[in-house]
């Protein structure tokens, strides 16, 4: 299953780091995070009728795409056991067309993504070891009952994401070998024919590399991944013939890890989990903004707009909810609900919480809000991926 990775961290840093600093004087952490795709759990206890197993399986991490008359809704269902990945179309009045769902992986499967290329979908996921993909056409059909294999590089890989660009798919993922974690992508036609069987070196640069996530701006792709070792946005394009940009990658927000041995009066600021859509001129990131300090921490979701020619527009980034509590994986869509153009923070923020709120987070565009205290010590914390290997959530030592 995706992801034992910075989310679960999150869950860890309340209970393992309490005893380091004193109790919190607002409320504690939340009992679970959720990571970008994955289903929500209920924050509080389920009534009492409802504890037990979960009756008739379970259905987690959906993708939707949309073929100009009808939606395609994919997911994770554990209804046999073993996960696989079913899809169901929905009408845009909102009827289900296939009750029950429809199987698209014949084996187990995982983490499915969608898109559409004016004539079928093309459904990827992972089964860890594999990247795999299978067509459906807008009646149902899966053209592809075998899933056609577009990645077997060795050990761990998972987090696909996709995006078609008028003439073939770019399909990125995330993929852990010897201890090391990247980002790969491969191109794929619409026929099903896999064009770069190898791989396509998008991110392996030193540290790791992973969550990535592709839109195409009508010349090249834009694909956006978290970076370690102190959690920033990085990203690259690829042209429409799967070469990356030779000017390497770039980042698209920074982070902060204080180093020394005296952690109070410092503060962390990490970018994670990022999502990315193009509108016609601007491509648009989000991401989750992680910022800490001893006595707490919250997250929120940040955005920042890159030009075709990655240029980022919006280097401090911008919030896009400061909402009470906090939020977590962010999706972006050029249909989706408009940011301003001038980067503008929506909603407004009192004077009570510009007064509160650290000096550090009131520069450039920021809506800055009151600190969520929690307790913890950002340097104990660890978590492990799916390829067995592990990584801090927070990189420094203090």
């Amino acid at each position: 299953m995706k992801r034992a990775i910075w989310p679960a961290g999150l869950a860890l840093l309340a209970l393992v780091l309490s005893a380091a600093a004193p109790a919190p004087d607002v409320r504690a952490a939340p009992p679970q995070t959720v990571p970008h795709g994955d289903a929500t759990r209920p924050r509080d206890p389920l009534p009492g009728a409802l504890h037990g197993r979960a009756l008739g399986g379970q259905a987690l991490r959906p993708g939707v795409a949309f073929d100009g008359t009808n939606y395609l809704v994919v997911w994770t269902d554990y209804r046999e056991g073993d996960p696989k990945v079913y899809g169901a179309r929905v009408s845009p009045g909102g009827t289900v067309l296939d009750q029950d769902g429809f199987v698209i992986s014949a084996a187990e499967g995982s983490e499915p993504t969608v898109a559409f290329d004016g004539t079928n979908y093309l459904v990827v996921w992972s089964n860890q070891a594999s990247i795999i993909g299978a067509r459906v056409d807008p009646g149902g059909t899966v053209l592809d009952p075998g899933g056609i294999t577009i990645s077997t590089r060795p050990n761990v890989q998972w987090e696909p994401t996709l995006a078609f660009d008028g003439t073939n798919y770019l399909v990125a993922w995330t993929n852990a070998t010897g201890g090391t974690v990247d980002v790969y992508g491969a191109r794929m036609s619409p026929s099903g024919t896999v064009l770069d069987p190898a791989g396509i070196e998008i991110a392996v640069d030193p540290g790791s590399q992973y969550l990535p996530s592709v839109a195409f701006d009508g010349t090249n792709y834009l694909v956006v991944w978290e970076d370690d070792p102190c959690h920033r946005i990085m990203g690259r394009r690829v042209s429409q013939g799967g070469v990356p940009d030779g000017d390497g990658s770039f980042l698209i927000s920074y982070c902060s890890v204080p180093r020394g041995k005296e952690p109070r009066g410092k503060v962390w600021i990490q970018k994670m989990d990022p999502a990315v859509a193009f509108d016609g001129v601007n491509y648009f990131v989000t991401w989750v903004f992680l910022y800490g300090d001893v006595s707490g921490y919250y997250t929120d979701i940040q955005g920042a707009r890159v030009t075709p020619e990655r240029t980022v527009l919006d280097s401090q980034g911008f919030y896009i909810t400061g909402a009470p509590g906090n939020q977590y994986a962010p999706s972006a869509s050029s249909a989706a609900r408009r940011i301003s153009s001038s980067g503008r923070c929506p909603g407004s923020v009192g004077p009570e919480s510009r007064a509160r709120a650290p000096s550090s987070v009131m520069t450039g565009s920021w809506c800055p809000r009151l600190l969520l205290r929690v307790p913890w010590t950002p340097s104990t914390a660890r978590t492990t991926w799916p390829s067995g290997t592990t990584r801090s959530m927070f990189s420094g030592r203090s």
